[in-house]
């Protein structure tokens, strides 16, 4: 059923494409793509659709680069989306930063 909506629908991803039921980015199944591309795409879906609540919450930034955090932020605050972003650290204290 899943793959019958996609084939169905109009999202408008960049590289979507369903073959046999599976949905490929950029010819290859989600599962393939390193956790960077993951976010990636889940940005791109969140943030296409014109008058949504335009708010994400990401967790687990920590697998992300310095380089890859500071261009996904950058490309939600270009979007005009708020977000939360959340990384696990070995520091004994909270830390809340704005951005």
């Amino acid at each position: 059923m899943p793959a019958q909506i996609l084939e169905d629908c109009e999202i408008p991803v960049d590289g979507l494409t369903v073959e046999n039921g599976i949905p490929l980015i950029k010819g290859l199944p989600i599962s393939n793509l390193s956790e960077g591309e993951k976010f990636d795409l889940c940005i791109d879906i969140a943030t296409k659709k014109e008058g949504s609540l335009n708010m994400v919450l990401l967790d687990g930034v920590e697998k992300w680069s310095k380089d890859s955090r500071e261009r996904n932020y950058k490309k939600l605050k270009d979007r005009g989306v708020l977000f939360i972003a959340t990384r696990t650290t070995d520091d004994k204290d909270l830390m809340v930063a704005e951005l």
